[in-house]
C-alpha cells in the first residue's frame, strides 16, 4: 500500500473518530439516564468481545461490528477494495475462468480480488511444494480434511478456532453445527479448515428401479431380501439375457448396502451400542456375502461386477440387460433424459431400501460431509482480511449469492420457484455462472441444484432422506496412531478385501468364515478398534 493511501486512510480514521467523539457528547446525558434501563445492544454481532484486546483494538472491534450489521444490509465487506490469493481446484469438466459470474459477483459484493491460483490434477503435490517452499497463498480451497491436519499441525494452517471471537457468523454456525464441525477436528481438537456444508447432498445415493419394466410385469417393490431375490428371479426369467441387478464401485458399494444388513463396511461406530467394531467380521455382514454370492450364482448380478467400471454399468443399463442399481440419485434424470430418444418407455424411478437379513433395517448409510474447504496461511501477510473473508462465506447473504447469484442476472422467478437463466442442470450453472465451482462457497442451499431436477428426481430426493441413517462419526488421529492405522489397519483391510471377494465369487467357501474371522483377529484388530476408541473419546470428551 501507498504512502498516500496509509496517510488518506488515517485521515479518514480521524475523521470517523472526531464524529464518534462529538456524538457520543451530545448524547452522554442521555445515556446517563438511561444507564439502568435498557441495555445497549452488544457490541458484537454475536454478543462476544474479547477482554484481551487492547483499547485501541476495541475501538477497532466496535467499527468492524458495524460493518458486519452493514454486510448484512446489503453494503460490501471491506471498505476498500483488497487483493487476496487464492489456490482453487479447477475441475476438468468446468475449468475454473477468471470472469465467471460468481467470481466477480463475490468481488463486486467483499470488495476482494480474488487473484486465483487454479489446479487441475495436482493440487496436493502444489501444495506440498509450496509448504516447502514457504510461499503459500492466503487461502486454499483444500480437498482432504487429513491434509488440512497435517499441514496444520506442521504451522502451515492457523487453527479456525483460536480466532473464533472474531468470526462471529461462523460462531453462531459453529453452535448450531457441533455435530458437523465435529468431523473436522484434528487430533488435538485444532480446527485446521473451515466446513463445508449443504453441498454434500449432491453425494445422495440409494436405490433405483425401471419402473416401466416392473409395471409390464405387475412387480412390486420388495421391502426385504427375499421380495428383492423373488424380483430378480421373475426379471431374469423373463430376461434371461440380463442381469436385473447391476452397481457399480465393485466392493466398496457395500458401504452403502451393508446398514440396511444391521452391519457396516470396515470400522464403524455402533451408535445403538457406544462402541467401535468392524464389519467385515459381523455374523450380519457374512449373511450379506452369503446373500451376494446367491445372486452372483444364479446370473442375477454381471459376472464382472467386482471389476465392473462406470461406462459399463451404462451400458448395461441403458441396453435392457438390468432393471435394479444402487447410485447417486441424479442418475434418474441423466438416464431418463439420455433415452428418451431411444426408448421413450424407459422410466428409471427411486426405490426405497430393503431390509436384509433377520437384523437389517429399512435404511441407508448417509453422510453430509464434504472434505472440500478453506484453510487459512498461517504466514499470510493479510490474516484478518481471509479470516474475515471466510467468515462472510457463513453470512445467510453469503449463501443466497453463492447458490443462486442474482435474480435477472442468473435466475427468474417463475410461479414463485426460481429458475435458472438459460441452463437446463447442474453442470450448465457450473459451467455459465462459475456456480457451485471449487472454491466459491462454505454454505450452500441445495434447493439451487434441486431447482434444476424434475419433479420426480426431487421427490425421490425427499423420499431418501426418510431413510436416512444418522451419520457415522469420523476420527482423527495423532502421529502414533496414525502408525498403527496404517501398518494393522491397511493390512487387515487388504486381508479382508481379498478373502470377502473369495467368498462372493465362490473360489473360497463360506465354511471357511470363522477362520477368515480368527485371520483377522490375529493380525491385531482389537488393537485397531483400541486406537479409533481412544480417538473417538478424545474428541466427544
Amino acid at each position: 500500500m501507498t504512502d498516500n493511501n496509509h496517510l488518506e486512510r488515517g485521515l479518514n480514521y480521524m475523521k470517523r473518530l472526531i464524529a464518534l467523539l462529538l456524538t457520543i457528547l451530545l448524547l452522554f446525558p442521555l445515556l446517563t439516564a438511561c444507564r439502568d434501563g435498557n441495555k445497549a445492544p452488544a457490541t458484537d454481532v454475536d454478543g462476544s468481545s474479547s477482554k484481551e484486546d487492547s483499547s485501541n483494538e476495541d475501538t477497532s472491534k466496535e467499527e468492524d461490528s458495524s460493518k458486519e450489521d452493514e454486510v448484512v444490509e446489503g453494503g460490501k465487506l471491506f471498505d476498500e477494495p483488497i487483493t487476496l490469493s487464492f489456490m482453487l481446484f479447477s475441475h476438468a469438466s468446468y475449468p475454473f475462468q477468471e470472469d465467471w459470474y460468481i467470481i466477480k459477483a463475490i468481488e463486486e459484493k467483499t470488495n476482494v480480488k480474488m487473484d486465483v491460483i487454479a489446479v487441475g490434477e495436482g493440487l496436493e503435490e502444489r501444495i506440498s511444494l509450496d509448504m516447502a517452499s514457504g510461499d503459500l497463498p492466503d487461502l486454499t480451497y483444500i480437498h482432504s480434511i487429513s491434509d488440512a491436519q497435517r499441514y496444520g499441525a506442521d504451522g502451515a494452517y492457523v487453527n479456525v478456532l483460536d480466532h473464533i471471537d472474531k468470526l462471529p457468523n461462523f460462531k453462531k454456525w459453529k453452535e448450531a453445527h457441533e455435530d458437523s464441525v465435529i468431523q473436522y477436528l484434528a487430533a488435538d481438537g485444532s480446527l485446521y479448515e473451515f466446513p463445508n456444508y449443504g453441498i454434500g447432498e449432491t453425494n445422495r445415493r440409494g436405490y433405483m428401479y425401471r419402473k416401466d419394466i416392473f409395471d409390464k410385469h405387475g412387480l412390486e417393490i420388495p421391502e426385504d431380501e427375499e421380495q428383492f431375490y423373488n424380483v430378480l428371479k421373475k426379471l431374469k426369467e423373463e430376461y434371461p439375457d440380463s442381469y436385473p441387478f447391476t452397481f457399480r464401485r465393485q466392493l466398496p458399494q457395500f458401504e452403502m448396502i451393508a446398514p440396511s444388513w444391521g452391519t457396516n463396511y470396515g470400522m464403524y461406530y455402533d451408535i445403538d451400542n457406544g462402541e467401535w467394531r468392524y464389519g467385515h467380521v459381523e455374523d450380519n455382514f457374512k449373511d450379506m456375502v452369503e446373500y451376494f454370492y446367491k445372486l452372483y450364482n444364479e446370473g442375477l448380478i454381471p459376472p464382472d461386477w467386482l471389476s465392473l467400471d462406470t461406462k459399463g454399468w451404462q451400458d448395461i443399463i441403458s441396453t435392457e440387460r438390468a432393471f435394479v442399481t444402487l447410485d447417486y440419485l441424479v442418475r434418474i434424470d441423466g438416464f431418463n433424459v439420455m433415452m428418451k430418444d431411444t426408448n421413450p418407455e424407459f422410466h428409471l424411478a427411486y426405490m426405497p431400501p430393503y431390509k436384509g437379513g433377520e437384523n437389517g433395517i429399512r435404511k441407508m448409510a448417509y453422510s453430509s460431509i464434504v472434505p472440500q474447504g478453506y484453510a487459512v496461511a498461517s504466514n499470510s501477510k493479510k490474516l484478518e482480511e481471509a479470516l474475515k473473508f471466510c467468515d462472510w462465506l457463513y453470512t445467510d447473504e453469503a449463501m443466497e449469492l453463492v447458490s443462486w447469484g442474482e435474480e435477472g442476472v442468473t435466475y427468474t422467478v417463475e410461479n414463485g420457484e426460481r429458475k435458472f437463466i438459460d441452463c437446463e442442470d447442474v453442470a450448465d450453472i457450473r459451467k455459465k455462472y462459475g456456480i457451485s465451482t471449487h472454491g466459491t462457497y462454505l454454505l450452500f442451499d441445495y434447493d439451487a441444484h434441486m431447482s434444476t431436477f424434475s419433479d420426480e428426481l426431487k421427490a425421490a430426493v425427499e423420499e431418501d432422506r426418510k431413510y436416512d441413517l444418522p451419520e457415522l462419526p469420523t476420527v482423527a488421529f495423532t502421529d502414533e496412531e496414525l502408525e498403527i492405522v496404517q501398518s494393522i489397519g491397511v493390512n487387515i483391510n487388504t486381508h479382508a478385501a481379498e478373502t470377502i471377494s473369495k467368498f462372493l465369487l465362490g473360489t473360497k467357501p463360506l465354511s471357511e468364515w470363522d477362520q477368515y474371522v480368527k485371520e483377522i483377529e490375529e493380525l491385531g484388530l482389537q488393537q485397531l478398534i483400541d486406537v479409533y476408541t481412544q480417538a473417538y473419546e478424545r474428541l466427544v470428551k
